[in-house]
């Protein structure tokens, strides 16, 4: 099977297919269906043996090349959850200067920085249906997979190569 799906996940590996796979997700959350629990069955197979390759060929003394798997999804593409909110909230949170419209930093950065749980924010702010940051939203996403995709393929950086859970926070200095 996994020969026959074989040209499948190449293709879901390259540019497009990271833009097609991280753009439904943020399109599928900005009309407010989690998009996530829509897109990751579809591609939850590339997600494992894409790891495992990762894995194998780090092992092996190789280079890890592949993108797509979760560990990208969760530490390089969704900042601060789908959408890659977190730089929003810091801007809407920091600059506020009415005391009744302020929602203390701390209560949105603990969920997105420290959890990637951006629910509250999306739905709060509101940045669903809104088409001011529908162009944000959507392409923010894409660009931090295509980042990471350059990292790997040009500057020599490994692909991820373990699954830690997507609460896990991914910035070293909390460690």
């Amino acid at each position: 099977m996994i020969t026959f799906f074989q040209p499948i996940f190449q293709a879901a590996d390259g540019y497009i297919g990271l833009a097609i796979i991280y753009g439904a997700m943020s399109l599928f959350w900005f009309v407010g269906v989690h998009g996530p629990s829509i897109v990751e069955p579809a591609i939850s197979a590339a997600l494992v043996l894409n790891l495992t390759t990762n894995l194998e060929a780090y092992q092996a003394g190789h280079h890890a090349t592949k993108i797509l798997t979760l560990g990208a999804q969760h530490f390089a593409v969704t900042f601060g959850g789908t959408g890659a909110t977190l730089v929003i909230t810091l801007n809407v949170c920091i600059p506020c200067k009415i005391k009744k419209n302020f929602v203390p930093l701390d209560v949105q950065v603990v969920f997105q920085y420290y959890l990637n749980v951006n629910e509250p924010f999306l739905f709060g702010a509101p940045i669903v249906l809104n088409p001011i940051f529908f162009v944000p939203f959507i392409f923010a996403p894409i660009a931090n997979i295509w980042l990471l995709k350059i990292f790997v393929d040009y500057l020599g950086m490994d692909g991820f190569i373990y699954d830690l859970p997507w609460t896990t926070p991914g910035r070293s200095e909390f460690y």
